[in-house]
């Protein structure tokens, strides 16, 4: 079985190269909210047939 999980910045159409890790998890912590920016994100899984990163056939 093949999955992949692409992230998306909700105003854009290209996917991040960033995980979910790499975004959500390994950041600072913030001394405060003043400096945060809000962006939403969108994370779509996309799965099917196939090993690795060679997907032959999707499934819905």
């Amino acid at each position: 079985m093949w999955n992949q999980n692409f992230l998306f910045r909700a105003h854009e159409a290209v996917p991040l190269p960033e995980t979910e890790n790499d975004v959500f998890h390994e950041t600072d912590p913030a001394l405060d909210s003043s400096g945060l920016t809000m962006d939403k994100y969108i994370s779509v899984w996309v799965q099917g047939e196939g090993e690795n990163d060679h997907p032959i056939g999707y499934t819905n």
